[in-house]
């Protein structure tokens, strides 16, 4: 018989790794778009595009200047988050590659 405990923590860890699946999709798109945004408009364009999207909108519309700090920290916790996840996540993913190399 299969504890209850068990099935919670393999639960659990299943959904790790799907929010670090998510996280790492977001890391893909933010790659991609600061390329394409500094191929478009050079480094002006980036960091127009950064401040679009990690501010929301009651945010641009009331700053008085650039809010780095704020975008600083929110990419920050992203990628402090996505490497933690990555570290629990670390068998999990050993074994996914493992079973499509077979």
């Amino acid at each position: 018989m299969i504890h209850p405990f068990r099935v919670a923590i393999d639960a659990f860890r299943w959904l790790l790794l799907i929010i670090f699946g998510v996280l790492t999709g977001f890391w893909s798109i933010v790659l991609v778009s600061t390329v394409g945004e500094f191929i478009r408009g050079g480094s002006s364009a980036v960091q127009q595009w950064y401040l679009k999207v990690m501010l929301g909108p009651e945010e641009i519309l009331a700053q008085r200047g650039p809010r780095w700090g704020i975008v600083e920290l929110r990419i920050g916790a992203i990628a402090v988050l996505t490497i933690l996840l990555w570290l629990a996540n670390r068998r999990a993913i050993r074994r996914l590659v493992t079973r499509r190399r077979r």
